[in-house]
């Protein structure tokens, strides 16, 4: 559950990075 939860993390960090915002998955 670890790697998921780091996938996640990485994954929404990504996020942030392209919208410029909170990285919501809307």
């Amino acid at each position: 559950m670890e790697e998921l939860a780091e996938g996640v993390k990485l994954i929404k960090e990504r996020c942030a990075d392209i919208e410029g915002d909170d990285g919501g998955l809307a």
